[in-house]
């Protein structure tokens, strides 16, 4: 039991050092900042005509049984 223990006590302090060491010498990683322009998108609007032409030309049939 104690064999055991002191097993799993070494591989977390193996563990917590090789992080330590590993965060001390890594740079910090510095993010550019970008500015991203406003896009200005166009409506866009369909006539009337244009959906009563359509519906004329394919109109929906609807059957209920």
């Amino acid at each position: 039991m104690m064999r055991k223990f002191f097993s799993v006590m070494m591989v977390v302090l193996i563990a917590v050092c090789l992080a330590v060491s590993a965060y001390a010498v890594t740079p910090t990683i510095k993010v550019p900042s970008i500015k991203i322009p406003a896009v200005k998108v166009p409506e866009v609007k369909v006539s009337d005509s244009f959906w009563d032409k359509w519906f004329a030309e394919h109109p929906i049939n609807i059957k209920l049984s």
